[in-house]
C-alpha cells in the first residue's frame, strides 16, 4: 500500500492535500458587458432585436467563463446622445443605437 495515506482523523488527510490555486491579486473579480442593439436601417434589414443583443452578449460572456450577476440600463448621457445624432445624420440612418443595457458578470 505504497502511496496511500492513510489516518485515523480525515481533516488530516484533507491537510495535507495541495490547495486549489488562488486568483492572483489585483485581478478583476467582475466584468462589465454592454450589451449593443444594431439600430437604423441595418438593424431592420438584418432583423436585430435587443432580445438577440442580449442573447449575443450573454453567449460571449458564459464562453468566456462568466455567469451574469445582473443586468441594469445605461445611464443616459448627453454627450453620448449628441454623438449618436450627429452619427444618425451622417450616415443618413443606416447606422443608429439605441438604449443599451450594461450586464455584470462574475467569475464562474
Amino acid at each position: 500500500m505504497t502511496g496511500m495515506i492513510v489516518a485515523a482523523n480525515p481533516e488530516a488527510v484533507l491537510a495535507t492535500q495541495a490547495a486549489p490555486a488562488r486568483r492572483q491579486l489585483g485581478a478583476a473579480y467582475n466584468v462589465t458587458k454592454r450589451v449593443n442593439f444594431r439600430g437604423g436601417w441595418i438593424g431592420l434589414f438584418s432583423g436585430e432585436s435587443q432580445g438577440k443583443a442580449l442573447t449575443r452578449a450573454l453567449t460571449e460572456m458564459n464562453a468566456d467563463g462568466y455567469r451574469v450577476a445582473f443586468v441594469v440600463n445605461d445611464r443616459w448621457s448627453f454627450v453620448r446622445y449628441l454623438l449618436e445624432v450627429v452619427v444618425i445624420i451622417i450616415t443618413l440612418g443606416f447606422v443608429a443605437r439605441s438604449p443599451n443595457l450594461l450586464i455584470i458578470g462574475e467569475p464562474a
